[in-house]
């Protein structure tokens, strides 16, 4: 097994929120391989580029999470998402995106360390991202 480091993209339109979180990832094993303030630039270069895991805030000027998680899956299926956000704390709203888009995990702003890593560890482990040819 390789020990290179898994890769994550962090979009959030708060600069201090993506500066822990690049600490965070950072701490645990993970390079951060790029940042966004909202969903278009993310959109963008994952077009050219495909991290191991995507950290997305729901609330974004621009283009908000919701749109820019259809447009990642629509062009790469096998993407690993997962939203980080105050919304993932109301039930309804969480259980309304997951039916809507079927997120692949919702973790709430703010969240434990060891709840954030265990939830990240259980989206790592689904298969391995497909590069798009």
């Amino acid at each position: 097994m390789s020990d290179a480091k898994k890769t994550v993209v962090i979009v959030d339109d708060s600069e201090t929120v993506r500066a822990h979180l690049a600490q965070f990832f950072s701490e645990n094993g993970f390079k951060v391989e790029a940042e966004f303030e909202n969903g278009e630039g993310a959109v963008d270069y994952l077009r050219s580029h495909t991290p191991d895991l995507i950290c997305m805030d729901i609330v974004m000027p621009v283009m908000d999470g919701i749109e820019a998680y259809r447009k990642i899956k629509e062009a790469k299926p096998d993407a690993r998402v997962f939203f980080y956000s105050v919304l993932a704390r109301d039930s309804k709203v969480v259980q309304s995106f997951k039916d809507e888009i079927s997120a692949d995990l919702f973790v709430a702003k703010p969240s434990s360390p060891q709840v954030f890593l265990a939830k990240i560890n259980q989206l790592m482990e689904k298969p391995a991202l497909k590069a798009l040819p």
